[in-house]
């Protein structure tokens, strides 16, 4: 990971956190930790007619690991919830059919199009071209919970410690006493943009303020805390329950042009993918190396391998599904490319032969400062 990445730290010798993290909780005592998610089970566990939870569900590999914990391991009830992909994938549907084939009780928000608009405003006002997605995955779940009076909602991985960004979480995230820091949630998740600022129609994207959210007594932790986040492990009870992967060929996914796994982010892959295009052009970094970075610290991969994926992968343009991407924010394929041209920090990338490109090798040490340090006009 570069030292662009937002909130990333760096020790002395220039290992970030999200490193030293994974060489951290080699040492965690998991069997303490599960006791104590066994107690929040036996805390909100009910009658086993009604949900004792909400897992937010991608239809991911990740998200099957939990869910079969959760009913099968520690004899939950959960309800899982998705919110709807943008441009869904065959792939992503199935998976979609086969998790309630186990058992599972599946609600899928389907927004109305304020969702499509959200996520274009974001991409013209932030760069963050799925700025729906990723705070309504909280809104709109804490707004279902609220309503069907469930306290208890579990997520999978808390990416600021497992990726490295901010390192409050244990003080902030999970705190049994706290419950849900709306603070740290807006400041952290929604990169300090509140949605309750938007005038929209839809109630989904209304945070609820923190008195609401303690009265409802709204309860919120991540799985990562209470059990080794382990891609492989999970994979392995993803495939035990007939999960299907992407195809060889990219017609259905973007494995191959767009990133080296044929297992991650398949429910929604070309919005995805578009997002960590986005990364590149902001940050430096892109998917190649995001989902490096987890085989690294697993030990499955070399960290020259993960530099050759990232060199590779990370500024792939979208190009095989460019069209589609512009049918759906509305605009003309060359408006769109004038968008993302617009984000691009000229400090890191420059335009190529054909594709814009990092200005500096990726290896070594870091040597661009953080990027909240960078303006996009290229000037420190």
């Amino acid at each position: 990971m570069p030292s662009t990445r937002p909130r990333i730290q760096f020790d002395e010798i220039g290992v970030c956190n999200g490193c030293n993290w994974a060489e951290q909780k080699k040492t965690f005592n998991w069997d303490s930790r599960w006791k104590e998610l066994q107690g929040l089970c036996d805390k909100y566990r009910g009658d086993g007619i009604d949900w004792d939870m909400i897992i937010p569900w991608s239809g991911g590999k990740d998200s099957y690991h939990i869910a079969y914990n959760f009913k099968y391991k520690l004899g939950m009830n959960p309800l899982l919830v998705k919110l709807a992909a943008m441009i869904p994938s065959e792939i992503g549907l199935q998976n979609e059919r086969n998790i309630k084939n186990h058992g599972f009780d599946l609600i899928v928000i389907n927004p109305n199009q304020e969702y499509a608009n959200l996520n274009r405003r974001g991409l013209i006002e932030q760069g963050r071209p799925w700025y729906a997605f990723e705070t309504g995955i909280t809104t709109a779940i804490v707004k279902l919970a609220i309503g069907l009076g469930i306290k208890w909602i579990c997520y999978g991985e808390e990416g600021e410690t497992e990726y490295g960004g901010r390192t409050d979480y244990l003080k902030s995230g999970y705190d049994p006493k706290r419950g849900f820091n709306r603070n740290w949630i807006v400041e952290t998740y929604f990169s300090g943009n509140d949605t309750n600022k938007y005038d929209l129609k839809s109630a989904l994207w209304n945070l609820p303020n923190q008195e609401a959210l303690d009265s409802a007594g709204i309860f919120f932790t991540h799985w990562s805390y209470f059990s080794n986040w382990d891609s492989a492990k999970h994979l392995e009870t993803a495939r035990s329950m007939r999960f299907k992967f992407a195809p060889e060929s990219p017609r259905d996914g973007v494995t191959g042009y767009g990133t080296f796994t044929n297992y991650t982010s398949l429910d929604d892959p070309f919005m995805r993918t578009f997002n960590t295009y986005l990364m590149f052009l902001k940050f430096g970094f892109g998917r190649g190396s995001h989902e490096a970075t987890g085989e690294i610290k697993a030990g499955r991969m070399s960290r020259n391998e993960g530099i050759e994926m990232a060199l590779r992968f990370d500024n792939y343009d979208c190009r095989d599904f460019w069209n589609q991407l512009a049918i759906y924010y509305k605009m003309t394929p060359f408006e769109l490319k004038d968008i993302c041209s617009k984000w691009a920090n000229r400090a890191i990338v420059e335009p190529g032969y054909d594709r814009w490109v990092l200005k500096h090798e990726l290896k070594g040490f870091p040597t661009i400062e953080n990027a909240i340090d960078i303006d996009y006009d290229g000037s420190y």
